[in-house]
């Protein structure tokens, strides 16, 4: 019989961001700060702007948000 543990296991593992889930959030972000970028915003409004289309498009935890940030934020600056 299944304990409150396995159950808190269970839902904490569907709550994990997967490698292919942060494939398509980086992609889409990356994407979409290159459309900002292209069309004149600066590099800091296409970030925020990127983000929230990112979020809004791929399911993703905050935890995996939180892995891609630092990696996102550091492809970002070389863009300029």
């Amino acid at each position: 019989m299944p304990t409150l543990l396995d159950f808190e296991n269970e839902l904490r593992a569907s709550f994990r961001t997967t490698s292919v889930e942060k494939a398509r959030f980086r992609s889409e972000f990356q994407r979409s700060v290159r459309e900002s970028l292209r069309i004149g915003r600066q590099l800091e409004e296409a970030f925020g702007i990127a983000w929230e289309r990112a979020a809004e498009e791929v399911s993703i935890s905050e935890e995996g948000q939180s892995e891609l940030f630092e990696e996102l934020i550091r492809w970002a600056k070389n863009r300029r």
